[in-house]
């Protein structure tokens, strides 16, 4: 029982939300990167009105692949799932060059003190290549959302989209702030170390041995036997589908021991 009034208001509220968000994540890696002497202002500010321009030519569009279930018009499926993969681009630009930068700070044997925040943040800008841009798309063509919609591929998608992308930057925005106020001899790498890796390694194993081989399974079921199936308790209780719930338990642990812990 839509109107066209409640359409338009919730295609504005949802476009000024992508855009936040999206603004936001190149806003602060910029700010960050040009404090540190990684990237010129110059570049930064390049890479900021490349993501305008992306937002409001693809990203805007972009988000209509979420419109599939609420009765939208169908054109916008087409061209949600063509451009909703492009929003990515600029901020895996912008910490490509920070590495560059970061490589040659090495090469010339300059100490750096910001090593681990800058690796949380390329690791943001890996999981939103992963996570976002390579799960997003992988579910959002509509024939694909046709049959994937709820499933642990869109469930795939959301972990390693927003823990791997926006909960890995607030760490290194965290770590950024905090070590400015840590005298060296206090500052522990070892432990930003492990839970550096503790928290990768955990979510790559969630989504490789979990979220995705389950999301396929699911998807295939949808198609084979019907969308009512995928959804029914006797897909959850398939051996197969148990087995790879419960060993979710190693990479979970290892996120919670060797990630968050630390």
């Amino acid at each position: 029982h839509l109107t066209v009034a409640d359409y338009w208001r919730w295609f504005v509220v949802h476009i000024w939300v992508e855009s936040i968000f999206e603004f936001f994540g190149v806003a602060v890696i910029s700010l960050f990167l040009v404090t540190l002497g990684l990237v010129p202002a110059k570049s930064a500010l390049r890479v900021a009105y490349l993501t305008a321009i992306l937002v409001f030519i693809s990203g805007i569009p972009g988000t209509a692949h979420h419109y599939f279930w609420y009765g939208g018009p169908s054109f916008w499926l087409a061209l949600g799932g063509a451009f909703g993969s492009l929003e990515p681009i600029p901020l895996i630009l912008l910490v490509v060059r920070a590495w560059m930068e970061y490589k040659s700070i090495r090469a010339e044997g300059k100490e750096f003190p910001y090593r681990w925040p800058l690796y949380f943040l390329t690791a943001s800008s890996v999981w939103n290549f992963i996570g976002a841009a390579m799960f997003g798309f992988l579910i959002n063509l509509p024939i694909v959302n046709y049959y994937e919609h709820a499933t642990y591929l869109t469930v795939n998608h959301a972990h390693t989209a927003l823990f791997g992308v926006y909960g890995v930057l607030a760490i290194a925005l965290i770590l950024f702030s905090w070590r400015g106020l840590v005298e060296n001899k206090y500052w522990k790498d070892w432990v930003l170390k492990l839970s550096f890796w503790g928290l990768n390694v955990g979510l790559c194993g969630m989504f490789l041995t979990g979220l995705l081989p389950i999301g396929l399974l699911q998807v295939w079921d949808s198609y084979d036997k019907g969308f009512w199936y995928a959804r029914s308790a006797a897909f959850y209780e398939d051996p197969l589908v148990q087995t790879l719930g419960f060993w979710r338990i190693v990479p979970d642990t290892i996120i919670i021991v060797l990630g968050a812990l630390p």
